[in-house]
């Protein structure tokens, strides 16, 4: 008689236990939220960014050699759609797993330079660039709101290539992938 008692008894207790989860996590809310502009962000093109150029010309690379890859922008941020406050970014080697097949290493130092519409000169504003790889595949970085115009650069790069073929899923370009919030 004792038994089903407590059977019953802990029964009990764990149906009303359960129902409290349950009605605990069924809860909803309504959020709203509103949004002015923010940052428009847009690939690199020719005499837009600090360097003014997009193409690697001296990137060559040939088998069993190390090289360099020379200077470029990837992308512009353009805060001037009225995003205040700090921006926050990644930008991510895509395609680090087809790179791997092509290059031993591959480092990239990226920096960002900022400038103000109106100004000619763009100014580094890293405290300290950051060095994209094979390994780490992804640099994050924080922009304030001191510049309307931000240029994502590769201020320069060192590679040793140990194969040329691109089949396969091997790669010898880089494909980059920027996350701005």
């Amino acid at each position: 008689m004792k038994r089903k008692l407590f059977f019953v008894l802990a029964v009990v207790t764990a149906l009303a236990i359960t129902g409290i989860n349950y009605a605990s996590t069924q809860a909803t809310k309504t959020v709203t939220v509103s949004s002015t502009g923010f940052a428009d962000v847009t690939q690199a093109v020719a005499g837009a960014g600090n360097y003014g150029t997009v193409d690697f010309s001296s990137w060559q690379p040939a088998v069993n050699t190390s090289g360099t890859t020379g200077s470029g922008d990837l992308y512009i941020i353009d805060r001037s759609a009225g995003a205040t406050g700090d921006i926050y970014g990644t930008l991510y080697l895509s395609n680090a797993a087809a790179l791997a097949n092509d290059y031993s290493y591959l480092n990239l130092k990226i920096n960002i330079y900022g400038k103000n519409t109106e100004d000619t000169v763009w100014t580094d504003v890293l405290s300290e660039p950051s060095v994209l790889t094979l390994a780490n595949g992804y640099v994050s970085f924080t922009i304030n709101d001191t510049y309307d115009l931000y240029s994502i650069s590769i201020d320069s790069g060192s590679f040793y290539c140990i194969s040329t073929a691109t089949t396969d899923g091997s790669s010898l370009s880089p494909e980059y992938y920027v996350e701005i919030r």
